[in-house]
Formats: structure tokens, C-alpha cells, sequence
């Protein structure tokens, strides 16, 4: 709550891909969340499957969701 106040959201509506390279993040930042999904059900189906691709993903995400911004 002390960060909301310190630095409060702009009370605006944000229209995610306004642009080509925007568009491109966004496309990007959902096909990445797609692949989590589907190494969890690989996972959970039984595939083996290392830790690393995992973690890869979930960074790979977090950089496009910043990216993104």
C-alpha cells in the first residue's frame, strides 16, 4: 500500500498494441504464457521435463511483460 501512495497509477486507459512493435511484445508475451501452460501439462501428464525450461519461460515472460511496460 506505501508503494501505491508513493507512486499512484495514472488514472488512464492503457490500449495495448498501438504500435507494430507493441503488438509484436504483446503477441510474443502471450505465446511465451502459452508455453508455460503447456510444459505444467506435459509435466503433469508425465512427460520428464528439466526445471530449466520452466524457469526459462516464466523469465522469458517477466521480460516481455517489462518490455511491454
Amino acid at each position: 500500500m506505501r508503494l501505491v501512495s508513493e507512486r499512484p497509477l495514472r488514472p488512464v486507459f492503457v490500449v495495448r498494441g498501438s504500435s507494430a512493435v507493441e503488438a509484436a511484445v504483446d503477441r510474443a508475451r502471450a505465446i511465451a504464457r502459452r508455453a508455460e501452460r503447456h510444459v505444467i501439462a506435459a509435466r503433469e501428464a508425465g512427460r520428464v521435463i528439466g526445471d530449466d525450461v520452466s524457469h526459462y519461460l516464466n523469465r522469458l515472460y517477466d521480460l516481455l511483460c517489462m518490455l511491454a511496460g
